[in-house]
């Protein structure tokens, strides 16, 4: 779906523009709220600088002070010095897209200055073949519909026979359906469609995969959403994946909360050179803070062992101040 947004609180007058019929009758480009509807639908509609892709868009939103204004069926599209226009009107308020848009937020609320951008369109056809326009997968009652009319096409409307069948054939035992899961997943990370990834890792998840929690907390942190990447990988550890805790000690390093991160780091023996690497890097920052000096934190008299795990995660060790001071006490 294509995202159109007004320069609000202004409206400036075209003046001389060059006549073409999507903007025939235009007065004015940008927005205030003493504008009509149509004189909104004119504004949006031309010169944009957008690509061919914008072409394969069938509806434009319209956005004026961070608000949408109106949803637009794209019925045209015309090309003039590079830039584009688009014909169509404004939709219904009974029309689904208008419905579920209309007054709602700006959909891209991003920092760029661009206008124009695209999202996903929250509205699909019905998957039973209606050619109704619904949110979700199916119309309200639809699924049923969709169902026997698989039963009468592919089993002469036998609903017993379907059901044998579907004892034959129904799903394989966890397992198997969660690798399959997973990898679909992955596919779909590799194509870019996280929204898909998503969906699929917390169905693998739901058949008992601790390993799709763990790749969809990875996820989550590389969307920047660290605190639900921390809520799934700590579900993870705590259903018995221990790498995940591995994991989760990285997303508490990355928030700042280092103490944390040590003490999980400690626990996560099932990845336990990984766990090694990170501690040293945290103590090189420690040793850095208390002025420590590179030569004499290199020196290896001076390091801990790197089996010693409980000694490098403790706060209170400082390399190259000495191991007394801290030793193997309870803390």
């Amino acid at each position: 779906m294509l995202r159109v947004r007004l320069a609000a609180g202004r409206r400036y007058v075209v003046g001389d523009e060059e006549p073409h019929p999507f903007t025939e009758g235009r007065e004015f480009i940008g927005w205030d709220q003493g504008m009509s509807e149509r004189q909104t639908t004119l504004a949006a509609r031309a010169w944009w600088a957008v690509g061919p892709k914008a072409e394969r868009e069938r509806f434009a939103v319209v956005v004026g002070g961070g608000r949408i204004l109106q949803t637009i069926r794209i019925t045209g599209w015309a090309e003039r010095d590079g830039r584009r226009a688009f014909a169509g009107d404004p939709l219904p308020a009974e029309h689904p897209v208008a419905a579920q848009l209309v007054g709602g937020p700006d959909p891209v609320p991003t920092g760029s200055r661009n206008p124009v951008a695209y999202f996903d369109d929250p509205l699909q056809a019905c998957g039973c073949g209606c050619g109704e326009t619904v949110a979700g997968r199916y119309a309200a009652g639809h699924d049923h519909r969709a169902l026997f009319d698989a039963i009468g096409r592919d089993f002469g409307g036998d609903t017993a026979a379907f059901l044998d069948w579907y004892a034959v054939h129904r799903p394989a035992p966890a397992e198997p359906v969660a690798d399959a899961l997973r990898e679909l997943a992955s596919l779909r990370t590799t194509a870019g469609d996280f929204a898909d990834a998503e969906r699929l890792y917390l169905a693998a998840a739901d058949v008992g995969d601790t390993d799709a929690l763990r790749r969809l907390a990875r996820l989550r942190s590389e969307a920047g959403d660290l605190d639900g990447a921390e809520r799934l990988a700590r579900a993870a550890a705590d259903a018995g994946d221990l790498s995940a805790l591995s994991l989760l000690a990285s997303l508490r390093e990355e928030s700042g909360a280092p103490a944390d991160a040590f003490r999980l780091y400690r626990e996560a023996e099932a990845a336990r050179q990984f766990a090694e690497d990170r501690l040293r890097v945290l103590q090189t920052t420690r040793m850095i803070s208390h002025g420590v000096s590179i030569g004499s934190f290199r020196a290896s008299t001076q390091l801990a062992p790197l089996t010693d795990i409980d000694l490098l995660a403790d706060p209170r060790y400082v390399p190259g101040k000495g191991e007394t001071e801290v030793g193997h006490a309870d803390h």
